[in-house]
């Protein structure tokens, strides 16, 4: 899922958190930078991988207690 804003910004990782039972997620900006306009309307800062379906959602969760 790709996370997403206005161009022309600031960007703030807390602005942009990942859902907990996401298995991978990764930023395309550091804290500050200012986010560049590619198409003009809105510019992907991040993504992440999530699972899929209930069953997974709680497999990953119990992985990690």
């Amino acid at each position: 899922i790709f996370q997403q804003t206005s161009p022309d910004r600031k960007f703030h990782e807390k602005n942009f958190p990942a859902p907990r039972d996401v298995y991978y997620h990764e930023y395309r900006y550091k804290d500050g930078d200012s986010i560049q306009p590619i198409n003009g309307k809105m510019e992907v800062v991040g993504y992440y991988v999530r699972a899929y379906g209930q069953q997974r959602a709680q497999e990953h969760k119990d992985r990690e207690v």
